[in-house]
């Protein structure tokens, strides 16, 4: 998932791992043929289930981290990211704020926010429907091998370690520099902003209480 560790993460399983490779891009994965991808030990990347659930040789592992801290953080990297992708374009070009941006019905931005709604409840479907990919994105959750949760790094790290036999430290969570840009919410504004961001609680809370009760990881 953005922005939940993902590059730490990757660190700590090329440590492991001497075929590791980390894409981000569907039309590849979906037209490596299973031979060329059983070359990697593991994959890793922002991939909607829907397709790395068709990977049946790989074990399927993701980091939930809270919706709001999590969606700040691509707030922050849209609005400081140096290259030019249209979602920052967008938010630069009509100067939105955190709130703008957490609220917007702007098709291409609104993707960005409920993001584990999106990349697990995506069946390819060009309409968005919240509620339809919010069914489809808890039956995917619970299909997952294991789920961590950013908050509790530590206890994830140690319990990946302890299912895949991975070993080594885990590098500092959040490299990315954001400049001095930050958002201040009143706490207003914070309780409107995870009215907003409702799907991807209710799919972090599951996986949170999955976690808690030792239940992270299948059999």
């Amino acid at each position: 998932m953005p922005k939940c560790a993902g590059r730490s993460v990757a660190d700590l399983l090329r440590k492991n791992y001497t075929n590791y490779i980390n894409i981000n891009n569907m039309v590849w994965l979906m037209s490596s043929t299973k031979s060329e991808l059983n070359r990697y030990d593991a994959i890793g990347g922002h991939i909607a289930y829907q397709f790395v659930s068709m990977l049946k040789q790989f074990k399927h592992i993701t980091i939930l981290r809270d919706p709001l801290e999590r969606t700040i953080s691509q707030y922050n990297h849209f609005m400081t990211m140096q290259t030019s992708i249209e979602e920052a374009e967008i938010l630069k070009l009509h100067n939105y704020s955190f709130m703008d941006f957490v609220s917007t019905k702007n098709p291409n931005l609104s993707l960005w926010t409920n993001v584990y709604n999106v990349y697990l409840g995506d069946d390819g479907n060009v309409t968005y429907d919240v509620q339809e990919y919010l069914e489809r994105a808890i039956i995917a959750l619970n299909e997952l091998d294991f789920v961590g949760i950013y908050e509790q790094m530590d206890e994830t790290i140690d319990a990946l370690k302890e299912r895949y036999n991975l070993e080594g430290e885990m590098d500092v969570i959040g490299k990315t520099p954001h400049g001095n840009k930050s958002v201040q919410l009143t706490d207003e504004e914070a309780i409107e902003a995870k009215k907003w961001l409702t799907p991807d609680y209710v799919l972090y809370n599951m996986a949170k209480e999955r976690f808690n009760e030792g239940e992270s990881w299948k059999d």
